[in-house]
């Protein structure tokens, strides 16, 4: 070979550092290849020619993912890539392509067993080499599935915050117009000069509606049949029938509203009807504001605890009901877009010694797995 090959790779950053000897086999049995850029020096379907010293340029790997072809490893001048001694490599997981001008000078893989005796500070320092892509590439590869499960994990959370956060908005809108609707009608309650027996009965009647625990609830059709009847009942006692639609989402009966009619009649009537549906809709929208936000902090509470990222990768006691809890809980929506559903029966076990984020992770790797051939009905079940 040329004496300016010869001179090239013993400047090489990597083949330099083998003895002299060595390097001049590598010049007698290598070709010197140039590769314009776009080119492919090792395709995917294989097989790898042997091993490639990149003496200059810019090479990379592509590998065809779900979400589009990525570069996972590139070399430039001063690297080594290709077949190393010792390797079972037989294709690569993408195309090696030349990013731009490059020339390399590869030793075909039916020279490498007499590399590796002829060779030995070289075949060791290539075997180094070829633990150091592997590792990398298994870090890629560990990487890739971290970001999958992490977008898996948004996109449900994402799913998940969208209804509690959207009826955030919504009741705190409704909220600033209900309060003005209450200052107005809480000043013409006290202008209406009730005595303390019509002050009483209209109490009473808010205390009752507001204090029912479990509210009714109702068909859309059986809604607007309680509103066409309370509306009806408005206007026979010469009340607003646009109080009906606030007064017809409490559980207050006719009943109440008739003896509310017996203490009150007339204008102040009215004036008591419009202050209680204006009550009424102020604390309706305030409990589902509470009810949103309570779901926020759940859901957030769940994935801390799902991901339990913050804990030490050690063995510790591990509450297992309370971690499939969560784990049903972020997979709610997913469940549900499958029309699957998820029920959680646990029995009281010793609690076990376990890695806390590991074993959260892989009770989420279970329904991933099934998700596409799982049952209508799926049960998981502890047992100690």
């Amino acid at each position: 070979m040329s004496k300016s090959l010869l001179e090239r790779l013993s400047e090489h950053r990597t083949l330099g550092a083998a003895p002299q000897p060595q390097i001049e086999w590598v010049a007698n049995r290598g070709r010197l290849r140039s590769l314009a850029a776009g080119q492919i020096l090792t395709s995917k379907k294989g097989p790898v020619e042997g091993l490639h010293v990149v003496l200059s340029g810019h090479l990379a790997i592509y590998v065809d993912g779900g979400s589009g072809r990525r570069k996972i490893m590139e070399w430039r001048g001063g690297d080594i890539t290709g077949m190393m001694p010792y390797s079972r490599l037989i294709a690569p997981p993408g195309d090696v392509v030349a990013e731009e001008p490059t020339e390399v000078v590869t030793v075909p893989s039916g020279d490498l067993p007499q590399m590796i005796c002829d060779c030995h500070e070289l075949t060791a320092m290539l075997v180094h080499l070829m633990v150091d892509r592997a590792r990398h590439f298994t870090s890629s590869y560990l990487h890739d599935e971290k970001m999958v499960s992490l977008g898996r994990l948004a996109a449900g959370l994402a799913h998940e915050l969208n209804n509690p956060a959207s009826a955030l908005t919504r009741s705190a809108k409704a909220l600033a117009a209900s309060i003005g609707s209450v200052r107005t009608a809480s000043h013409d309650l006290g202008a209406a000069g009730l005595t303390m027996e019509q002050v009483a009965a209209i109490d009473a009647i808010r205390q009752i509606s507001i204090s029912s625990r479990v509210q009714s609830v109702r068909s859309p059709l059986e809604q607007e049949d309680r509103e066409r009847s309370i509306a009806n009942w408005l206007k026979k006692h010469g009340a607003n029938p646009a109080a009906a639609e606030p007064l017809a989402e409490t559980d207050l009966t006719f009943n109440a509203l008739d003896q509310l009619a017996s203490a009150i009649d007339g204008k102040a009537l009215d004036i008591a009807l419009v202050w209680l549906a204006a009550d009424f809709s102020t604390h309706r929208l305030t409990a589902e504001i509470q009810e949103a936000a309570s779901r926020v902090y759940n859901l957030v509470a769940s994935v801390k605890g799902f991901t339990q990222m913050d804990r030490a990768s050690v063995p510790e006691p591990v509450d297992i009901e309370q971690g499939l809890t969560d784990t049903v809980v972020i997979l709610g929506s997913k469940a549900r877009k499958r029309s699957v559903s998820l029920s959680l029966r646990t029995e009281p076990p010793r609690p076990p010694r376990a890695g806390v984020a590991r074993l959260s992770l892989s009770a989420e790797e279970i329904p991933q797995d099934k998700a596409q051939s799982i049952f209508p009905v799926l049960r998981a079940r502890c047992r100690s």
